[in-house]
């Protein structure tokens, strides 16, 4: 029905008993009121394009768009019309454009930020290690680049640098799979229109690690440890003697040990393994875990508050105060694996001791967690250890059975 609107007649509008009713304007092109039985009223506007077919679109909600205003607006639009433009498409347009334009980030920097916080946080159980190798390799050297203006040589030049000058090996392609997955994601919610890094090729890179440290490299390395003290060296003394990968111990919550300090179990969340993982505590781990200073959520911290999170300071230290060179800290893990090798413990054993990957009928029909086995092969490089860097080494040390 057509009706000459005033504010009167709009305000008295009554709702429906169910559905809308839609009263249309007399004066203005197209312009009509629809009432919602909630009692809900809004503006729409009838308009016909030049050379496409009729269109509608809600211009606004009654009383917050007045009645001179919306007619103001439908003169505008049919106006627009005439000469071929549609005014309403445009404006969405706009709109969404100054929504993108709002949350999108204008830098690499800020890109790895926000894919940290919105994206890696919520889907990765490592994403603090996503976090740092941003940090410290891609932010420093493209991190200032706008999103618009990176190229594919400016990756190119990163993973050069970061295996010709720096030397690292599968960090690299680590680094290039992470700005690969973050350009995706920023595509994805077009911030970006190509990937520059997509058909950037993986590095080849060495072989796997074989490196086992000596007995004198061991002592030189703990005796620098205790020489650091806590939280670094700490950390690094628990590596020796639990077996555990770096970032388990390193990032080791107090209440992970039971209350009556006999084990320590890894969630599920929290391993490589997704499992839960028990590692009996040895003598010599309780004993340094006892002489951690109290308080605090976490077993190394530098602040009481965080997880300890200095390994790149304190390898340069352990170098410089142990004279030890070209090794790493997983080169402990694959040491303290081999030691216990020697000492009779049983592959098996030491692969539950590791949390490595088991054949999938283990996993389901074989649920021993090998506890007391998995304590005395950490009894006995513990003893192992006692000796190898104690000033005094003429006492034996007897090798478990095989």
């Amino acid at each position: 029905m057509l009706q000459k609107f005033t504010d009167r007649f709009i305000a008295s509008l009554k709702p429906p008993g169910s559905g809308r009713r839609e009263v249309r304007d007399s004066e203005a092109p197209g312009l009509a009121i629809r009432v919602t039985a909630a009692g809900e009223k809004s503006w729409a506007v009838r308009y016909s394009p030049k050379d496409a077919p009729q269109r509608r679109a809600t211009i606004g909600l009654y009383p917050g768009l007045s009645l001179s205003e919306a007619r103001a607006k439908a003169y505008d639009i049919a106006a627009a019309a005439k000469r071929g433009i549609d005014l309403v498409a445009g404006e969405e347009r706009a709109r969404l454009a100054r929504l993108q334009t709002a949350g999108r980030p204008q830098t690499v920097r800020e890109l790895t930020r926000k894919y940290v916080e919105d994206h890696a946080k919520a889907n990765h159980r490592r994403w603090k290690l996503t976090e740092r190798i941003f940090q410290m390799h891609v932010d420093p050297k493209i991190g200032p680049l706008l999103l618009d203006a990176v190229r594919r040589a400016d990756v190119v030049t990163l993973l050069d640098d970061l295996q010709n000058k720096k030397k690292l090996n599968a960090q690299v392609n680590r680094v290039r799979s992470l700005i690969i997955a973050a350009f995706n994601w920023a595509i994805e919610r077009e911030w970006m229109q190509a990937n520059p890094a997509a058909i950037v090729r993986k590095r080849r890179i060495e072989h796997s690690r074989t490196r086992v440290l000596t007995d004198n490299e061991i002592r030189a390395i703990w005796k620098a440890a205790v020489k650091i003290g806590y939280p670094g060296g700490n950390f690094l003394r628990a590596l020796m003697l639990c077996c555990q990968r770096r970032n388990e111990v390193q990032e080791m919550p107090r209440k992970e040990i039971k209350d009556d300090g006999s084990d320590w179990i890894i969630p599920a969340s929290r391993n490589k393994g997704k499992r839960d993982h028990l590692i009996p505590l040895s003598t010599a781990l309780r004993e340094l875990f006892a002489g951690t200073p109290e308080g605090g959520p976490y077993m190394f911290s530098a602040n009481g508050e965080h997880p300890y999170a200095g390994q790149v300071r304190l390898k340069r230290i352990l170098d410089r105060e142990c004279g030890v060179s070209d090794w790493t800290f997983h080169d402990i893990r694959r040491t303290v694996s081999t030691r216990m090798a020697e000492l009779g413990v049983s592959l098996e054993v030491r692969r539950h001791l590791l949390n490595h990957a088991r054949p999938k009928l283990d996993q389901v029909y074989n649920v021993y967690e090998f506890r007391a086995e998995k304590l005395r092969a950490l009894e006995a490089w513990a003893e192992r250890l006692r000796w190898i860097v104690s000033d005094n080494r003429d006492a034996k040390v007897v090798p478990l059975r095989r």
